[in-house]
C-alpha cells in the first residue's frame, strides 16, 4: 500500500514539477535573483520587405544589447525602419535557475513606404539561464518575430525573424 502511494507521489511530481517550478515573477524578483543588468551578444536572422510582387530578404548578423528588468511598454521601430509599434511586457516566469520573459508587439502605424496604415503583431521571448552558484554566469536566448500587415486588407508587407545568444 505504501509503495503504491509513493509511486503515485513520484508521478505527480514528475508531471507537475516543471509547472510548479516556473512561478510568476516581477521586475523586483528579477533584481533579487540576480538577473538584472545588460546582456550583450550576437543575433542573426532575416528581414523581409515587400517590393512590388515579391520580397527582398536581408540577412541580419549584428551585435545586440538587452537590459533587464524590462520596461512594461516601449516603442520599437518596425522592419522597414520607417514606423514604430509597441512592445508590451506580457509576463515573467521563472525561478532561481531560469527565467522567461514574454513580450508581444501591437499597434497601428503609418508606413510612408507603402503610404498606408499598418498593423504590427508578433512576439519576443527572452529565456535566461543561470549557471553556477558562487560566481554565476547568465546566458540569454532571444527569439524575436514581428510581422507588419496592411490595416485595411491584411496584406503581408514586412517581417523579421531574429534569434540570438547573449551573455551578462
Amino acid at each position: 500500500m505504501i509503495s503504491r502511494f509513493f509511486h503515485f507521489i513520484l508521478v505527480v511530481f514528475a508531471v507537475f514539477g516543471p509547472a510548479i517550478d516556473a512561478a510568476p515573477l516581477t521586475s523586483n524578483d528579477l533584481r533579487r535573483l540576480g538577473y538584472s543588468g545588460n546582456y550583450r551578444g550576437d543575433v542573426e536572422g532575416n528581414i523581409a520587405i515587400r517590393d512590388g510582387s515579391g520580397f527582398d530578404t536581408f540577412r541580419v548578423n549584428q551585435g545586440d544589447n538587452e537590459q533587464l528588468p524590462p520596461r512594461n511598454r516601449s516603442v520599437v521601430t518596425g522592419p522597414s525602419g520607417r514606423n514604430g509599434f509597441f512592445l508590451n511586457l506580457q509576463k515573467i516566469t521563472g525561478n532561481e535557475r531560469r527565467a522567461t520573459i514574454r513580450f508581444y508587439y501591437s499597434g497601428i502605424s503609418r508606413n510612408p513606404d507603402y503610404d498606408e496604415d499598418t498593423v504590427g503583431s508578433g512576439v519576443k521571448i527572452l529565456k535566461i539561464q543561470r549557471r553556477g552558484t558562487s560566481r554565476p554566469q547568465f546566458e540569454m536566448r532571444l527569439t524575436d518575430k514581428l510581422d507588419e500587415r496592411a490595416a485595411d486588407d491584411g496584406e503581408y508587407l514586412t517581417s523579421w525573424r531574429i534569434r540570438g545568444l547573449l551573455f551578462k
